[in-house]
């Protein structure tokens, strides 16, 4: 057991790992942590440059902008912080360290997928918060109960009924999770243009993927004697059955991921 995984030995290489990604990361991170207070400054700025008055992000805008800071930050960490690996020359001193592949997996996803991104959205929203509590024209902040219920809240309208159903958007970890797994693994694999390469494998994937399933589901429900409505309200109606589905398909995909990426650190050559 020791052999595969041992507390104190993956403690030691957790934290000098987690050093090293900050240091590959870190400016990187501050950089995205503050996009929110650099939009905040930036819309303050025009607004006043050009006669608009005294203006600050709406919070749809506020909520994109986290959004694609965070999105930036999944395609860039696994690269930042593990793509040297496929260097012959850092990479060989990477596959000699002693510590079993088990305990190397295991802190690439903790950095990647928990640690890192847990650390941005701390820093973001604590930054909104300050800017909230300080600007009286920031009316509310990032996270408040109305708003989780507002993005949490899906409504069908059909034949002039409506019917809401309720998701919760913080359900999507699992998703989150795989994406990081997703570039992680295209940074261990390629020795460059890691982002790339692994978008357009995402691509093409997708692509095989969508035009096996389109048929499948299109010849399953009869769509040509339905209307959009019709349509909105039979998925919601099973919406049960799509969400075991997807449970089923993302554990499916998060279980390949994860034994590609261990497979890949064990077998590494140069």
């Amino acid at each position: 057991m020791s052999d595969i995984f041992n507390f104190k030995r993956f403690g030691n290489f957790f934290v000098s790992d987690f050093k090293r990604c900050l240091a590959n990361y870190g400016l990187s991170l501050l950089i995205l942590s503050l996009t929110g207070l650099m939009a905040y400054l930036i819309t303050i700025f025009v607004s006043l440059i050009f006669g608009f008055g005294y203006n600050v992000p709406e919070i749809a805008v506020r909520w994109i902008i986290l959004a694609f800071a965070f999105f930036i930050m999944a395609l860039t960490i696994p690269a930042k912080c593990y793509g040297y690996i496929t260097n012959k020359r850092s990479g060989s001193a990477y596959t000699l360290l002693p510590v079993s592949s088990m305990e190397k997996l295991i802190s690439m996803l903790l950095n990647t997928a928990i640690i890192i991104p847990a650390i941005f959205i701390i820093v973001y929203v604590s930054i909104d918060y300050v800017i909230f509590l300080l600007d009286p024209n920031v009316t509310v902040p990032l996270f408040t109960t109305e708003i989780v219920d507002f993005m949490s809240q899906v409504k069908f309208v059909t034949e002039g009924t409506e019917v809401e159903s309720f998701t919760n958007p913080f359900a999507q970890i699992d998703d989150h999770v795989i994406l990081m797994s997703t570039f992680l693994l295209g940074a261990i694999c390629f020795k460059r243009a890691k982002v790339a390469r692994t978008i357009l494998v995402i691509i093409v994937v997708s692509s095989i993927l969508g035009s096996i399933a389109g048929p499948i589901i299109y010849h399953s429900i009869d769509m040509t004697t339905l209307t959009e409505e019709q349509i909105a309200l039979s998925v919601f109606n099973n919406v049960d059955k799509f969400v075991l589905i997807d449970i089923i398909s993302d554990i499916l995909m998060l279980i390949a991921l994860v034994c590609g990426l261990f497979y890949r650190i064990k077998t590494i050559k140069y």
